[in-house]
């Protein structure tokens, strides 16, 4: 069905117009499963939808799904079967529950049920006529008790509803969402056809989403409709949001093993002759498989029991459980009730034997010949079955048309069901838009010429002399069919190929290095043809080969780019452009059929080194080595105490804390003027705020007395006895010089337009005047540089030295020293042009910033990047030892949690196990019992949540994430690992951040968040970095290396987090951090 949107965009907008002039039908689209029944004789036949095979006994015994709905309608027409009129086929949208898909209904139907339409059929089965009145649906839904689907609208459009359907058809589809939006799609479409209408269907109000919107337009004289729908903006942004659901049954090894055994035990007990005794085939094969069942289950019974036989994820709902009350083998249902697994071991035999396997899908365990003695085995079960029958049909096999149960093609239920509520999601998300397609194309007319049928798809193809073409350009109101000229893909090649997929990859064209610069006009023109679908010659291959090529990943379609040097596609010389799903390859067959060539996912030697990678791009390295020990005069009084340190023109003085009572004073003036429900006792705890930050200060005198012996690095010559402003002016004329010419020399001779622009950003950083703008400027390259792979690992050292431009920007002497002297110091702010006075509000900040060594992070869109420590547990130690806490234990408690985070996180010389991972748990629920003992933790907060996960949430949605791109398997005890790991990564930054009083040191965040951009600094007095857990900072995973060679994960943190500002709140004498 069309979308009227696309109509609108692809034939124009007269077409539109002219079918605005035919009678129009309208109705809701909703998103339940089609199922239908009609009389036929004495008895009531159950379909899936239109489906021409009614649901059978062996489809109801293998799921639950609608067995619901079948015992309804048996209970209803109980005792007046006769009364329905024959070959009425009653067609309804069933729902399980009120969330079938990614929209949550306010309301279930009554029971369960939504009478749509009705067809009327005549003897062969053929649909003579539909009905859709109201009034006949009414009837007919209060006999059955259930819901009717009553029209929104039905008659002919006024001027003003036209007009405002147009305006929502004209807006283009990327700003739907926000002009129509969830809270007003169906309120402006109903309030527009029908203003008295306050709820849909299912839902309460007219605010809340819906499917989309039938549209069926009747043209007057003739039989002929034309029909559409519109989609509700929210709900397709849903469903493009939704991750492509996995079908697979269980595990293929698993299953294949399975049926190969069970073959070998039945070609062993034989089919034996008088053990079926029930009447009809489907009855005497459920029997079969029940003998068959009971026996198996008998002979390899202690074996079954050590496999745990498991569904697929979409298929764990209750309503796809095995119906065991169908089951009349006692001996059966008793065996099925002691196991879950048995009872999914009984589905694979009952769904798996009545159906031939293809020869041409063959693997390591089901081989070609396995095949034909399985194919074999269907036939002899069929024939078997088939031997004396009573009733209407001669043969199983005719009674489901034809032997589907030995065809190949064959679709259970269970396939059906799952087509409509999974399929069709997983065709939408990769598609981004829905399959269309026309009815009035698919009618056929008799031909003129010949008086034979033809579809007026075809005919429109003749030509256009002819009096065919003439007949099916009269039918379709005139207008001229649509010359494929935009590809000649398949139909499912295109839906991956969509406008916007193909924009985004022509935009791509600028991450390739072009070698020579005019290879690109050859590349862009080959490119242009293959997704057009014309193939390549011989020398437009070799051009595209060399610069474009797809990944050999099975069930993939990956396009790669090479951006390092021609013809290099190994990890590190290439961008990912395009990942998406292609299960059966036949996309890259297509595109390999076209001309594109074929490259290795992975490489066996580790792939390439990028033109920048991680360190090459440091301070020290991008200065060449050079340092300078800076010069540093220590004045002391009679005490002995540093009075002043003088570094250059730089002096860091020692600072008396003023009179507490005029201290008091002013900030009780300054404060209440920002705050003036502020009380006595909040402006004593921001008197401590400043009295800590002088006293800090004066301490860290004794660290920077020493500064003498520590080598700075030199980022440009001549700085050393500058004044600060004519220091900070210096650095930022050069320096970023001096930057771009280390990058340019490590990305080389033929860099790609991407990197070019990284390059050129970075030059001009030198003109930028106000530290806003500056700060804003070098947030933009880290942004871009994160979009290269051949740069983006040089960014998380990038960012100290645009932190170190910044201060010193600010007016700070800030340096970076060139050893490990300062454990968690990246920079050091050393003050400079700023006045510190006792009467500014700002003064306890101020001060705080006087001497202060600033740890550097990098927080991308993916997280917070892990440098210069790897994200040791000494790391996270360091950060401890350099805080101080409320209680005094805080410190030895947190030290504890980083040691035990190997016993969920083991290494290879010190491997998890049940037994540690044990052990962990003990030391978590020690330290948390501490910690709300203590009142760091509020009880009421726990259990922990990772946003609205459990740890054991997490942990199971990771696991899948990573067997999904197939990084296991993993050990067994993997689950509880990871709940460990995320329970600690959370009660380490709670503890953190609960009992926090100051850290020594400061933090610069960069942050190329949309969200939350920019240079965050926090002084560790007055503000300071708060730890929000993120327990997947990525993960290394040793392959093979784990139980029976299963692979671990390590992750590339302990206890990684991204630091969030939080200001001192006097309320509660705690840091807080900003919603």
């Amino acid at each position: 069905m069309k979308e009227l949107t696309n109509i609108y965009k692809e034939v124009g907008q007269q077409f539109v117009n002219d079918l605005f002039k035919d009678y129009l039908l309208v109705t809701e689209k909703l998103s339940g499963s089609s199922f239908s029944f009609e009389r036929h004789g004495n008895e009531i036949r159950f379909f899936k939808g239109s489906n021409k095979m009614p649901i059978n006994i062996v489809d109801r015994t293998l799921m639950m799904y609608y067995e619901p709905a079948i015992q309804y309608i048996l209970k209803q027409t109980e005792g007046h079967i006769e009364d329905l009129p024959e070959h009425w086929r009653f067609c309804f949208q069933y729902f399980v529950h009120n969330q079938p898909g990614p929209i949550k209904y306010d309301n279930l139907p009554k029971n369960n049920l939504v009478l749509t339409h009705i067809q009327v059929r005549n003897p062969k089965g053929k649909i003579a006529k539909v009905i859709e009145d109201p009034r006949v649906l009414r009837d007919w839904a209060s006999a059955f008790q259930v819901t009717p689907l009553i029209p929104i609208f039905s008659g002919y459009l006024k001027e003003e509803q036209k007009r405002k359907i147009r305006e929502f058809l004209s807006t283009p589809k990327e700003d739907q969402l926000e002009v129509f939006g969830t809270s007003s799609f169906a309120r402006y479409l109903i309030n527009c056809l029908n203003p008295t209408i306050q709820q849909t269907t299912l839902q309460n109000d007219l605010d809340k989403p819906i499917d989309s919107i039938i549209f069926k337009f009747y043209r007057p004289g003739t039989n002929q409709t034309f029909t559409a729908k519109m989609i509700d903006p929210y709900t397709q942004s849903l469903m493009k949001d939704k991750e492509p659901v996995d079908l697979r049954r269980a595990p293929a090894d698993i299953n294949e093993i399975l049926l190969l055994d069970i073959l070998a035990f039945i070609e062993e007990r034989g089919l034996r002759a008088g053990e079926l005794l029930t009447d009809t085939a489907q009855e005497r094969y459920v029997e079969l498989i029940n003998n068959l069942f009971n026996d198996y289950t008998t002979k390899r019974g202690s074996d079954l029991k050590k496999l745990d036989i498991q569904k697929a994820d979409f298929a764990k709902g209750p309503e796809f459980n095995l119906n065991v009350n169908l089951i009349k083998n006692n001996r059966t249902r008793e065996i099925l009730q002691s196991s879950e697994s048995l009872q999914n071991l009984y589905k694979i035999m009952l769904g798996s034997l009545r159906k031939k396997r293809s020869t041409k899908r063959v693997g390591a365990v089901m081989t070609s010949s396995v095949v034909q003695d399985f194919n074999k085995l269907v036939s002899k079960i069929s024939n078997a079955i088939n031997k004396e029958t009573s009733g209407e049909f001669k043969t199983f096999g005719e009674y489901l048309n034809n032997k589907v149960t030995e065809e190949v093609n064959h679709k259970d239920l269970e396939d059906l069901v799952v087509e409509e509520k999974v399929l069709n999601y997983n065709d939408f998300i990769n598609l981004g838009k829905v399959v269309i397609e026309a009815n009035v194309e698919d009618q056929k007319f008799k031909n003129p010429e010949t008086g034979r049928q033809v579809k007026v798809s075809s005919a429109l193809g003749y030509d256009k002399d002819t009096p065919a073409y003439k007949k099916a350009k009269e039918i379709v109101g005139g207008k001229e069919p649509t010359e494929e000229t935009e590809s000649g893909l398949s139909d499912s090649l295109k839906k991956k190929f969509t406008e916007k997929r193909v924009e985004e990859i022509k935009k791509d064209f600028d991450r390739i290095a072009f070698s020579p610069a005019e290879d690109r006009k050859d590349f862009e023109s080959g490119f242009e043809k293959v997704l057009n679908g014309e193939k390549l010659s011989k020398e437009e291959a070799e051009t595209v080969g060399k610069y474009a090529k797809l990944s050999d990943s099975k069930g993939k379609l990956k396009i790669y780019f090479a951006s390092n040097s021609p013809g290099e596609f190994r990890q590190g010389g290439r961008e990912k452009v395009m990942d998406l799903s292609d299960k059966d390859g036949a996309a890259v067959k297509e595109l390999t059929d076209l001309g594109l060539e074929v490259t290795s996912a992975s490489t066996v030697d580790g792939g390439i080194k990028p033109k920048i990678a991680g360190k090459d791009i440091n301070p020290n390295k991008i200065s060449g080595g050079k340092t300078y020990k800076p010069e540093v005069k220590v004045t002391k009084n009679e005490s002995g105490e540093i009075e002043e340190i003088t570094m250059g023109s730089t002096k860091i003085k020692r600072l008396k804390k003023p009179d507490q009572e005029k201290l008091t004073e002013r900030l009780t003036e300054a404060f209440k003027q920002q705050n003036p429900d502020l009380n006595d006792k909040e402006v004593g705890r921001l008197v401590n705020r400043t009295n800590r930050a002088i006293d800090r200060h004066n301490k860290n005198l004794g660290k920077w007395e020493k500064l003498n012996e520590v080598e700075m690095i030199e980022t440009v010559p001549g700085l050393n006895d500058l004044p600060q402003k004519e220091r900070s002016e210096k650095i930022q004329k050069e320096y970023p010089k001096v930057i771009h010419d280390k990058m340019k020399d490590l990305i080389g001779d033929n860099p790609t337009p991407k990197e070019k622009e990284v390059l050129a950003d970075i030059e001009k950083l030198s003109g930028i005047e106000s530290v806003e703008d500056f700060d804003n400027a070098t947030i933009e390259v880290l942004r871009k540089m994160d979009d290269v792979e051949s740069i983006r690992k040089g960014s998380a050292d990038l960012a100290e030295s645009f932190a170190y431009m910044s201060m010193n920007k600010r007016g700070y002497r800030t340096e970076l020293p060139a050893g490990e002297n300062f454990p968690v110091a990246d920079v050091i702010c050393l003050g400079g042009d700023v006045d510190l006075d006792p009467d500014d509000p700002d003064y306890a900040s101020k001060v705080a910033m006087q001497g202060l060594g600033l740890a550097v992070n990098l927080e991308t869109m993916g997280g917070i990047s892990v440098k210069k420590d790897g994200g040791a547990a000494s790391a996270l130690k360091n950060k401890i030892g350099e805080s101080e806490f409320y209680n005094k234990e805080t410190g030895n408690r947190l030290d504890s949690l980083a040691d035990n985070h190997n016993n969920f996180m083991g290494t290879l010389s010190e491997p998890t196990t049940t037994d540690t991972i044990k052990k962990g748990n003990e030391e978590l629920d020690k330290q948390e019992d501490w910690a709300v003992e203590n009142g760091i933790i509020d009880k009421d907060k726990l259990p922990l949540k990772y946003g609205d996960r459990s740890p054991e949430q997490w942990a199971d949605d990771t696991l899948k994430e990573w067997e999904k791109k197939g990084r296991g398997p993993f050990p067994p005890y993997m689950k509880d690992a990871l709940t460990g790991h995320c329970k600690a990564c959370l009660l380490v930054a709670e503890i953190h951040n609960g009992d926090l009083e100051e850290q020594s040191y400061g933090n610069i965040n960069v942050s190329t968040s949309k969200k939350d951009g920019g240079v965050h600094i926090t002084d560790g007095v007055t503000n300071a970095s708060l730890m929000k857990p993120q327990p997947n900072p990525g993960f290394k995973f040793a392959k093979g290396k784990g139980p029976d060679g299963t692979n671990i994960p390590r992750p590339n943190a302990v206890y990684a987090a991204n630091l969030k500002h939080a200001d001192f709140d006097p309320e509660t004498n705690r840091f807080k951090m900003a919603k």
